[in-house]
């Protein structure tokens, strides 16, 4: 194992290293040196992305030809390899003894779990950083105080709760067996809101703005919504159709999305769905109008569909109005 050093309060130092040098473990190396952490050596499946990490890290770490070799300089292994490189780098390092006792390999996957890792005679944990990380430079501002989701051992965790102390930083702890879970609800939080914005500025350049205009619409509303989430929360911050339970103007999007643009016509059912419950738990949508939003907004060809808005039961089909038609006749004939 690598020297040690000692924190100014007395504690072990860290000795940091990096291998893979993709944008979030860049950023994060990055602002734990300006914390004042030690970070001693990179490595990289190409030598220049190691050199150039280790440019912009900064404090000179060593720039390793191979995992191994970073591996020995340090006691805490940050994994910043894409998560299918995950496993293979850890069996790797065990298999070339660049790992042991009292060395941390910490992976920086919100789905994957540490436990299984195959880093014996190491510990393995994970730390994501909950952050939308699109470049080094906005990265490392986000990182410098943001918020992580820690996995794994007790003790690992201690030692990623310092980490994250010194950046200025605050942590949750997330379970391992639901890590699955844990990830889907970032995608939501993050890239789901990114494919949504981007389908409502296809939608209003579709409507006649130009490019310009409809960004000016799209942030003038994402940036109120965030402002009323933050403020008074989520159901509360819910406005809009389907929170006042105004069904012909649901419907008439769903008419004007099947004309122009039928691609999203199932997005804005599945979104809606979930509004629908969203506007149920803040209570300015009532019953009723819920149950007719629901049966618009339900999967295309389900039976829900082929309500009419405004009515309580499904249409009857043709095929049924004319099964209908004679056993009105019979009825008529025998009060005759």
């Amino acid at each position: 194992m690598g020297s040690r050093g000692t924190w100014s309060d007395g504690r072990r130092a860290e000795r940091i290293v990096l291998i893979g040098a993709g944008v979030a473990g860049t950023a994060l190396a990055t602002a734990l040196r300006r914390a004042g952490l030690r970070v001693v050596a990179v490595a990289s499946r190409r030598l220049a992305s190691a050199r150039r990490a280790a440019r912009l890290i900064g404090g000179a770490p060593a720039v390793c030809r191979t995992p191994e070799q970073a591996a020995r300089a340090g006691t805490l292994i940050l994994l910043g390899t894409p998560d299918r490189a995950i496993g293979p780098t850890a069996r790797r390092l065990a298999r070339a003894g660049g790992l042991c006792p009292g060395h941390l390999v910490v992976h920086l996957s919100g789905a994957l779990p540490a436990s299984g890792l195959p880093v014996t005679p190491a510990t393995a944990a994970a730390l994501h950083p909950v952050a939308s990380l699109a470049s080094h430079a906005r990265a490392v501002a986000t990182l410098g105080s943001g918020l992580y989701a820690l996995e794994g051992p007790p003790a690992a965790l201690r030692r990623l709760r310092r980490l994250v102390r010194a950046l200025g930083g605050k942590a949750v702890t997330v379970p391992a067996a639901r890590k699955g879970l844990y990830h889907a609800g970032c995608a939501l939080a993050s890239n789901a809101v990114v494919a949504v914005l981007a389908a409502a500025l296809h939608t209003l350049q579709a409507a006649g703005l130009s490019p310009a205009a409809a960004r000016a619409v799209m942030r003038a509303l994402a940036g109120s919504t965030w402002r009323n989430v933050e403020e008074i929360g989520i159901p509360a911050a819910l406005t809009g159709s389907i929170a006042r339970g105004d069904v012909p103007v649901v419907a008439g999007h769903l008419r004007a999305l099947g004309a122009l643009l039928p691609a999203l016509v199932p997005l804005y059912r599945e979104l809606g769905r979930v509004a629908v419950e969203v506007g149920r738990a803040k209570g300015s949508l009532k019953r009723d109008p819920a149950s007719r939003l629901r049966r618009l907004t339900a999967p295309a060809g389900s039976p829900a569909t082929r309500s009419v808005p405004g009515r309580q039961g499904p249409r009857r089909s043709s095929v049924s109005r004319r099964r209908a038609a004679p056993r009105k006749a019979r009825r008529s004939r025998s009060r005759a």
